[in-house]
């Protein structure tokens, strides 16, 4: 094959997450969430978090638009160097993958936020999109003749998925902690406003109304907890 291909750079995803209260998870925890969703799909693709970008978190379930530097996917082995000058494989390949991603990351953030035991969400939609640059056309092969897809083996996989459940905890602490931090914010809060209590004292030494002005005057002969008042 010989002149320019289409060579595929990068793929965006577009997800829809279930779930009924991402705007609050989204108001109290936006950083978290990107990060999470980053790490869940760093995860399902074997690919290095540095390689998702997150564009944007928005509200209708959870919506994702995210992109994966397609290098990573080729060290995932998601596909091969070759297929990436077939934008078409790429896409289904990618469809697969993230069709069957696990979300425990953002399960972990969304069952925080929200106050419930555990929330088991899944993927309703995903739509993939394939960029491409024009390449000269170039066949990489490895040694042996085969096609050479700078493959991440068995270490690469245990090291990810250790990376990622240690950021997965580091991401939890930090919700709660912020979760926790507006909590006592709101309770200060609603004591501050709080109208004062006048003292007993304060109230039997208040001036009394006209028209009667110092004829009147408390007296603490009786032993009621109500004070009893005479005419002078």
């Amino acid at each position: 094959m010989s002149g320019n291909v289409d060579t595929v750079t990068s793929v965006t995803l577009l997800l829809r997450i279930s779930g009924t209260q991402w705007s609050l998870v989204l108001s109290v925890a936006y950083a978290a969430a990107v990060s999470s969703v980053a790490l869940d799909i760093a995860i399902s693709f074997n690919v290095p978090i540095t390689s998702v970008v997150i564009h944007s978190l928005s509200i209708g379930s959870l919506i994702v638009n995210a992109s994966i530097d397609a290098t990573a996917l080729t060290m995932g082995e998601v596909v091969s160097a070759a297929q990436l000058t077939s934008p078409g494989i790429v896409e289904s390949a990618v469809q697969t993958k993230a069709s069957s991603m696990a979300l425990g990351a953002v399960s972990a953030l969304y069952a925080i936020v929200t106050n419930v035991s555990s929330a088991d969400l899944s993927l309703a939609s995903v739509g993939v999109t394939a960029t491409t640059v024009k390449t000269p056309s170039i066949p990489t092969t490895d040694n042996g003749g085969g096609v050479n897809n700078g493959g991440c083996n068995t270490t690469c996989v245990g090291l990810a998925a250790g990376l990622g459940g240690a950021i997965l905890i580091i991401i939890v602490a930090g919700v709660i902690i912020c979760v926790k931090r507006r909590r006592r914010r709101g309770a200060r809060s609603a004591k501050k406003d709080a109208p004062p209590m006048l003292e007993y004292s304060a109230i039997n030494a208040a001036p009394y109304p006209p028209p009667f002005g110092d004829k009147w005057k408390p007296s603490h002969d009786s032993d009621n907890d109500l004070d009893v008042f005479d005419v002078l």
